[in-house]
């Protein structure tokens, strides 16, 4: 693959992977938004795996599923604009009535940022609450997914300490014997295993002290249905083991054969029969498994099913929240979006497609939609991502300089490293600004002076304007097309937040001009 390349006396950026997909779709920045989504985001090799800024990414996600705002309002880096955004100053007293509830910056830190409130990884981390959960720093792991919602779920507060899954600490390793997430010290108490401590938790913080229930009574006819459904949601024959059998064409870590899928769709549409026939014996025939409200079970079965919603449609063609035979499967998915503990945990399709096709080397059918939110991907989403990004702009600012395929050199590398700096800065505020425009929330524009001048002997003062312009054009298209790459769900916001944020850098894309 050629890199584009932009050259001056001064400055030469060699812009790799995503940067030389963007440039392709700058010189079409008129196409249709579809095709610029999946030349943008298609080849999507080559991501670092240090977390910086944004954090880790899976690559290539796919965007023929989500054409982004229809705003008629032009987005352009400022050296080649009219206007320049707000400063970050201005964006910061503009976003900061935006309710982003406990997210706080962790800086030097991994991951960067926390939607709950968090601790430093080390051993000497302590709470005052009395629940400090341990978990996955991505958020992709589905065990520690089921601990988390059901802590939101119960209103339990709780702390959080990350753990770096591909550099577990040493501490962490003798802490717990089976050296996996999550973990969690109840009252000082350590549990492992999200079974147990789901159980854990449930006993710890009982109905009788004001705690919304998760199992029925003991001693019941319903207590034992539900447990018994616990068991099925890990059980070789479950719908959660089923359905990882049919998207992956074979066993969960085993070989594939694609031959076998028409046969593992089968299986796994026998399991959502199962799944149905459960719902509709629930208490009052739903909408959960618990009846009115979510049990355990339900909270067991909700990372793999989340997933499915995503996948199934990208990877296997297979919707069903759409199949007729499955009403009740479908009522549950809207119940279930519905609550406010899931939307703290929920991820976003774009973000479970990509993680399936980093981890699982998927490979989406033909047409298939593998981005878009549906509801809740409006204003609200907007403007928690317009916050988010204000709120961490050094962190994102430096994951673009470092990680975006930009590479910078030249006769003055310092002033060509800041030439990009601002580019990026620029482009980044640009899209927060844009953002918050979509949630209601729009400042005047500024004023936007010529690029800085650039003493080039070679070029008239012209052609280095123009060059400048290009310059600060092809480093917006890099930003934006990383961002929208970058960004994962409920890691750095949630998923509806996550949603906007990529709608809104394929919007920009599409409208940039040089």
């Amino acid at each position: 693959r050629r890199p584009a390349r932009c050259r001056s006396n001064l400055l030469r950026v060699l812009t790799v992977n995503l940067l030389s997909v963007m440039l392709s779709s700058v010189a079409l920045s008129h196409a249709p938004a579809a095709v610029l989504a999946q030349r943008a985001s298609s080849r999507g090799s080559g991501v670092p795996r240090k977390t910086n800024g944004l954090g880790r990414a899976a690559r290539g996600v796919g965007g023929r599923g989500l054409t982004g705002d229809a705003s008629p309002r032009r987005t352009v880096a400022a050296a080649a604009a009219a206007v320049a955004p707000p400063d970050w100053a201005t964006l910061d007293a503009l976003t900061a009535p935006v309710d982003v509830g406990g997210y706080n910056i962790r800086p030097q830190q991994v991951p960067s940022s926390s939607t709950d409130p968090s601790l430093p990884t080390s051993a000497d981390s302590t709470t005052a609450k009395r629940v400090l959960l341990y978990r996955d720093t991505n958020a992709w792991c589905p065990y520690c997914e089921r601990v988390w919602l059901a802590l939101h779920e119960k209103g339990v507060p709780f702390d959080t300490v990350f753990i770096d899954l591909r550099n577990k600490p040493l501490w962490y390793l003798d802490m717990v014997p089976s050296a996996l997430v999550p973990a969690v010290k109840i009252d000082g108490e350590l549990v492992y295993e999200s079974r147990d401590i789901l159980l854990a938790i449930e006993h710890a913080f009982p109905h009788s002290d004001g705690f919304p229930p998760l199992l029925p009574p003991a001693g019941t006819a319903e207590r034992t249905r539900v447990e018994g459904l616990m068991d099925l949601a890990d059980d070789a024959q479950g719908v959660g083991r089923v359905g990882f059998g049919f998207l992956l064409g074979g066993g969960f870590g085993g070989p594939r054969d694609e031959s076998k899928v028409p046969e593992l769709r089968v299986a796994f549409e026998e399991s959502l029969r199962n799944f149905e026939a459960a719902l509709a014996g629930a208490p009052g025939g739903g909408p959960f498994l618990g009846g009115a409200a979510p049990s355990l079970a339900d909270i067991m079965l909700t990372p793999q099913l989340s997933r499915f919603a995503a996948n199934m449609p990208a990877f296997r063609g297979f919707d069903m929240r759409a199949h007729p035979e499955f009403p009740r499967v479908a009522a549950w998915y809207k119940a279930l979006e519905a609550r406010p503990a899931y939307a703290a945990v929920r991820a976003d399709p774009g973000t479970h497609n990509a993680t399936a096709r980093t981890m699982f080397r998927m490979k989406p059918v033909e047409g298939a939609a593998v981005e878009g939110m549906g509801a809740g991907a409006g204003e609200a989403g907007a403007g928690e991502a317009a916050r988010k990004l204000v709120m961490n702009y050094d962190a994102v600012v430096a994951d673009v300089v470092k990680n975006a395929g930009i590479v910078v050199s030249g006769s003055d590398a310092a002033a060509a490293a800041a030439e990009v700096h601002a580019a990026v800065d620029v482009a980044l505020r640009s899209l927060a600004a844009r953002l918050a425009a979509q949630a209601g929330i729009e400042a005047a524009p500024v004023e936007a002076g010529p690029p800085p001048a650039i003493n080039l002997r070679a070029n008239p003062p012209a052609a280095e304007e123009k060059a400048a312009r290009a310059r600060a054009a092809a480093v917006s298209a890099a930003t934006w097309a990383f961002i929208r790459q970058r960004i994962s769900a409920p890691r750095d916001m949630s998923g509806a937040g996550a949603a906007a944020l990529r709608a809104a850098a394929l919007t920009a894309l599409a409208e940039l001009d040089f």
